[in-house]
């Protein structure tokens, strides 16, 4: 098991259409033409946010007798496309591994303020620290039109980055794991409807 992050959610997206089909197609050749090389079977997006800034950049891979640091190697290596790319081992995580969810309490304190050397850049000092050690890159809400909790992206392991920030007394809230879904297709119903006058009846 694998997860990806795409640069852009347009180039490199998924051509399968689960529960129907499953596939390792993209609509990027160059993509395309890793997952051959390297045996990737399967290929989805996966959604965890609803914010237009993270909505549908997110996929999930698996590879049948493949190398797992050489794809890799491969995927983080096509960096027109991919932003980046982790393998997970052989346990379904269901959750992202490079992102996290959390409250601010008050949410006035750590509010984003920059971005410097793509790295995020907040109002508190304990935090610059922290995303600077995790090259913390996206902190912004997790919905587009509720902003009730942010959402941190990484290039490493999420879960090391929310044991330091566990240890920001009195900032926060709370710090959790954001949990994927696959989006299934399901075939367009037509629906016969029925009509009863008067009314009252």
């Amino acid at each position: 098991m694998f997860q990806i992050e795409l640069v852009d959610a347009n180039i490199g997206a998924n051509l399968s259409n689960p529960p129907v089909s499953y596939s390792n197609d993209s609509n990027n050749a160059g993509l395309n033409q890793i997952f051959v090389d390297d045996n990737v079977q399967y290929y989805t997006q996966v959604y965890g946010f609803s914010s237009d800034g993270l909505f549908d950049k997110m996929g999930i891979i698996e590879c049948s007798s493949c190398d797992p640091s050489l794809l890799v190697q491969d995927l983080l290596a096509y960096t027109s496309v991919i932003q980046y790319a982790v393998a997970t081992g052989d346990l379904l995580l269901y959750f992202f591994y490079n992102a996290l969810q959390r409250g601010l309490e008050p949410d006035s304190i750590g509010s984003y303020s920059s971005t410097e050397n793509a790295v995020v850049v907040t109002n508190n000092n304990e935090f610059n620290q922290v995303f600077e050690d995790h090259s913390v890159r996206v902190y912004n809400a997790m919905d587009s039109l509720i902003d009730i909790a942010k959402a941190l992206i990484c290039d490493g392991n999420a879960q090391l980055l929310k044991q330091e920030l566990d240890n920001v007394t009195g900032v926060i809230n709370y710090t959790e794991n954001i949990y994927y879904t696959e989006l299934l297709s399901i075939f367009e119903e037509s629906l016969n409807t029925s009509e009863i006058y008067p009314n009252p009846f």
